[in-house]
């Protein structure tokens, strides 16, 4: 059985107290199900679960946007996280604005036709909102397949402590993935390699020591 060490480093980890992170959708790598990215040790990763379509990232109303559909999901990871701000483009969203469901922590106010963000507060180092089934906030009508339109993400919270630490990941357990920092597919990573490894619906920034060749 194979396994791997994976060095999160200080440079990838940033340890900040209460601290406030952006992450743009222009900043989000896409692969075959869906998009990651990261930012201050921090990773917004978004799936397309049981939906048809997968999350990709677009240019609506001249504003990168990330397009989450029915049933996909945005997971906010890295840390203690006490709140989460969603930027969305209000006149693309509106069309399609379905509930984005937490599955901890509440929405803060609770959403309504119109937003402009969404807002979450809680206490967590883990949050997946699921998109609804349907459009029940849309102007298109609450028949249509529901969809969110994120054009940034706010997150406050601290993002680790900086420090190096090693994780042994067994192969036999969830699959993952690794791409370069361009967001290229690596399907072998090599030993002392830089990359963004995705695994369970999370991504992280890593530095990939092998334990065996790979």
């Amino acid at each position: 059985m194979k396994k791997f060490v994976l060095c999160l480093t200080a440079a990838c980890i940033a340890a900040a107290a209460s601290a406030e992170t952006i992450i743009a959708s222009s900043d989000f790598a896409a692969d075959g199900n869906g998009v990651a990215a990261m930012v201050n040790g921090f990773t917004v990763s978004a799936l397309k679960n049981g939906g048809s379509t997968p999350p990709s990232v677009q240019n609506l109303d001249g504003m990168p946007t990330l397009v989450v559909y029915a049933k996909g999901s945005v997971t906010v990871a890295g840390g203690d996280i006490a709140k989460i701000v969603f930027t969305l483009n209000g006149a693309s969203n509106a069309r399609r604005y379905a509930l984005f469901t937490p599955d901890t922590g509440a929405l803060q106010p609770a959403q309504s036709a119109g937003d402009t963000e969404i807002s979450w507060e809680g206490d967590a180092q883990s949050v997946t909102f699921t998109v609804g089934d349907y459009a029940s906030m849309g102007t298109d009508g609450s028949h249509k397949a529901g969809q969110i339109h994120v054009v940034s993400v706010e997150i406050h919270g601290s993002a680790g402590s900086g420090g190096v630490a090693d994780i042994i990941v067994d192969e036999d357990g969830m699959p993952a993935e690794y791409f370069t920092m361009q967001g290229v597919r690596v399907y072998h990573p090599v030993r002392g390699g830089l990359y963004i490894r995705r695994q369970g619906g999370r991504a992280s920034k890593v530095f990939v020591k092998a334990t065996e060749p790979i």
